[in-house]
């Protein structure tokens, strides 16, 4: 157990960093099994409804996210269709394959914070206190994962 709280810390400093230094972009992200709904759903959020509230009660959820709308990830880390839909303003249904079953999303910008250029010695200690206050999520790890995988062409296998 004391190692996999030690494995977790480590990969925890590992991912940070990476936002650290090539950005992050927070995305409100509903996911839908049909294009349909998730159109409807966008033209709701156009109107004046609560996207979170929607995004709350979607049937759907991204595979392997815990609950909850938010996603917060270097922008390697997100689908093409993805990134294309949050460089305008709004909430865009977008379809995104690998998603499946849910390949259906509603999409929009929360914040984007740019990269910077810092070394791992400059960062390390404020990095573990974010850790410390706030643990690597699921989501936070997944979402890594995928960025590896599209960066650099790798599939980071984790126990």
């Amino acid at each position: 157990m004391r190692q996999a709280v030690e494995d977790r810390v480590s990969l925890g400093l590992v991912v940070r960093f990476g936002a650290l230094k090539d950005g992050t972009l927070a995305v409100l992200a509903a996911a839908f099994a049909d294009a349909s709904e998730s159109r409807a759903t966008a033209k709701k959020v156009a109107a004046g409804a609560d996207f979170t509230t929607l995004a709350d009660a979607s049937p759907a959820r991204l595979p392997g996210l815990p609950p909850g709308p938010v996603l917060r990830a270097p922008p390697s880390a997100f689908p093409e269709p993805i990134l294309a839909a949050v460089e305008c303003p709004g909430a865009h249904a977008v379809e995104v394959p690998e998603a499946a079953p849910h390949p259906h999303l509603v999409v929009r910008l929360l914040r984007r914070e740019e990269g910077r250029p810092v070394t791992f010695e400059e960062v390390a200690s404020s990095i573990e206190a974010d850790l410390r206050d706030r643990p690597l999520t699921n989501a936070e790890l997944l979402l890594w994962q995928v960025g590896a995988r599209r960066r650099y062409g790798v599939r980071i296998l984790l126990e």
